[in-house]
């Protein structure tokens, strides 16, 4: 396995561990959390809907070789 390769492998388990443990929150936790932040939920909400359009854009860009099996997936449904 090359150096990248082993890279690549663990930042994905990084960002699904990370996707898991927000799934796991309660909206009511959430929302408190960026409140106590200061920051304002809706702004929030919108520039992370943004944030993950861009990513999907992005991922529909790349040759479909290139994409990760769950990319290719959610990238065809629309």
């Amino acid at each position: 396995m090359t150096d990248r390769t082993n890279h690549v492998e663990k930042l994905d388990r990084i960002m699904e561990q990370l996707a898991e443990s927000v799934l796991e929150l309660s909206d009511e936790t959430i929302l408190a959390e960026i409140t106590e932040s200061g920051a304002d939920p809706q702004e929030e909400a919108e520039r992370t809907r943004l944030v993950l359009r861009q990513a999907l854009d992005n991922v529909r860009k790349r040759p479909e070789s290139d994409q990760h099996p769950i990319h290719r997936r959610e990238a065809s449904r629309t």
